[in-house]
Order: C-alpha cells, then sequence, then structure tokens
C-alpha cells in the first residue's frame, strides 16, 4: 500500500505491492479465498480495522490502495470510515469507476486505489475534497507511491532504479520483480523494502494476470512465510 510497480510483459500484466507499516502495527491475516457474488476473490486483511490495501478477483480484476493522495497530508483523526474497508466496498460493486465516483468520501483520509483488469486501468484519487481518475497507460512500466511516506525527491530515485533495473522487457519476470520489491541492501536510498526505525515494510503481494488466470503471491516479512494461489477466470457472468 506504499509502493507499487506495474509492467506489462509478454506473459501479461504483473503488480507487486509492498506494504509498510508501523513497525507496531499488528500483523495482517493470512490471506483468505472469499465470495463476493457470483465471483470469488483473495484478500488479506489488516487485523486491527479488517479491511485491506489488495485484492484480486476470479474476473481478473485488482485493486490496491495507496495511503495519501498527491502530497504528504496531517491526518486528523476521526475518520468516518477505514480505507481499507471502502476498497473491500468499492471492489464487490460490479463497475468500480462509477462506485468510486458516487462512494461518499466525506471525512476520509486522503488516498489513492490503482485500478487494473484485462481491459483497462485506472487510478483513483481522493484528496480529502476532491475526487480524481487518471487513465494508466500500461505499454510503459509504471511505480506509484504513497507520498505520505516518500517525499518527491525520494520517489524519483526510486522510479529511475527501477526503471534502469528493468530497462528491457526481457527482463520484465515476475520472479525478478518480486525480489526486488523485498530486497534489502545495507544503507541503499534504492530499495523497495522500507527499513526504518520505526516503520517497515510488512508483506509484499504480487499478482501476474493473463486472460485466462491470476497467479497470487504472498510474501509476510515477519515470518518469511509465502502465500500462493492460482486463480482461474470466469466469464460470462
Amino acid at each position: 500500500m506504499c509502493i507499487l510497480s506495474i509492467v506489462k510483459s509478454e506473459k501479461g500484466i504483473i503488480i507487486t505491492s509492498n506494504r509498510d507499516e508501523q513497525r507496531s502495527r499488528k500483523n495482517s491475516l493470512a490471506p483468505e479465498l472469499i465470495e463476493l457474488g457470483e465471483r470469488k476473490a483473495i484478500i488479506a486483511r489488516d487485523a486491527q480495522a479488517q479491511g485491506t490495501w489488495f485484492l484480486t478477483d476470479t474476473l481478473g480484476r485488482t485493486a490496491i490502495l495507496l495511503n495519501g493522495a498527491f502530497e504528504s497530508h496531517i491526518p486528523n483523526p476521526p475518520y468516518r470510515e477505514s480505507r481499507g474497508i471502502i476498497l473491500i466496498n468499492l471492489f464487490q460493486e460490479e463497475k468500480f469507476k462509477s462506485a468510486f465516483l458516487f462512494y461518499n468520501l466525506e471525512n476520509i483520509e486522503p488516498f489513492q486505489v490503482i485500478y487494473i483488469d484485462p481491459d483497462q486501468a485506472f487510478q483513483c484519487v481522493w484528496d480529502g475534497s476532491q475526487k480524481h481518475l487518471f487513465e494508466i497507460d500500461l505499454s510503459t512500466p509504471n511505480v506509484f507511491f504513497s507520498p505520505t511516506l516518500y517525499a518527491r525527491e525520494i520517489q524519483e530515485e526510486k522510479r529511475k532504479h527501477f526503471f534502469k533495473t528493468f530497462s528491457n522487457r526481457e527482463s520484465f519476470i515476475a520472479r525478478t520483480i518480486f525480489e526486488f520489491h523485498i530486497e534489502q541492501n545495507e544503507h541503499s536510498e534504492f530499495d523497495f523494502f522500507m527499513n526504518r526505525e520505526h516503520q517497515t515494510t510488512k508483506s509484499v503481494t504480487q499478482v501476474e494476470l493473463n486472460s485466462a488466470q491470476s497467479k497470487y503471491l504472498h510474501w509476510q516479512a515477519w515470518d518469511n512465510e509465502r502465500h500462493e494461489h492460482t486463480l482461474q477466470h470466469v466469464v460470462n457472468l
């Protein structure tokens, strides 16, 4: 929910997300398969608020939550609803974009949601007072950051390093990108893995999406455990 990379390879779309949190925050629950009407989705829930930051389903739809909008903001709780719960609510709707535009976000902390399916990709932004929608061009790699944890100049340095590392399509391999997201180098400002005094990467989640299925991988930093699932896509619901 704090760094997200999206690349389009010969095998499909590779979506990889780091969840960075306070070290004191409870570890998330293990991923589970849930029913959403006639489709199924995989969700790892936050142990405190019961929301999530990453959802993928049997229609090939994936949505990822990032904290903050365009700039870092000062939190002003209490908020009316958890952003992780809002993501679940939006994902249950057939048309995600319309659901976002009509959702009541009054007194909700700023956030971004990146939405991808086999036909489209877009970014939904709530800046605390106004909603914004941006189409995402998947013909080139994309990296998104939470501005609450990464200043603009740090974002650019990490983004440049990612583009340099994956400078050609032959390097767009899910496993290689996943390892890049969990790599830890001492004193490296380029790492996607966060290792600060009070904040750290709690987990990394990846989906490799193609027309027939979604391969899901969730790695937990606290116990080095990996959860893997394959969702076969359902058509003509």
